[in-house]
């Protein structure tokens, strides 16, 4: 991977991130948006600080595979990360601050595109409605 600033007139060596296998995903952690997760097709998933441009942590989250349609869907909001994964049909919570998979809903299909809302206050606050 590589970061690009713009004000910079050259990347430099401090400038690429090796990771141990090639990107197929990619997505901000939404609650403080200091760390970009990368999802790689050995099936781990990395955790990448901006600011020293290092790997912070890696889990594994799925078996190896293809970065071919369909393809994993990832997308991150509030300390966690949800992956569609292909090859087993469901859809995985993974608790970024605990470092693990917390949840796994079967699917009956499979999504290319997800979208998650957080709702800013408890759901308690707005009675039936």
């Amino acid at each position: 991977m590589i970061r690009v600033a713009p004000e910079a007139s050259a990347l430099s060596e401090a400038d690429i991130l090796t990771l141990p296998a090639r990107q197929c995903g990619y997505a901000m952690r939404d609650d403080h948006g200091k760390d970009l997760l990368v999802l790689t097709v050995d099936g781990y998933l990395h955790s990448v600080d901006l600011a020293d441009w290092e790997v912070r942590s890696s889990m594994p989250v799925m078996d190896p595979f293809e970065c071919a349609a369909p393809s994993p869907v990832l997308r991150s909001v509030g300390g966690f990360v949800y992956l569609a994964r292909p090859a087993t049909d469901d859809l995985i919570e993974i608790d970024l601050d605990e470092g693990g998979i917390t949840q796994t809903i079967a699917l009956t299909a499979t999504p290319e595109r997800m979208t998650l809302f957080r709702h800013p206050a408890g759901l308690e606050d707005y009675g039936d409605h």
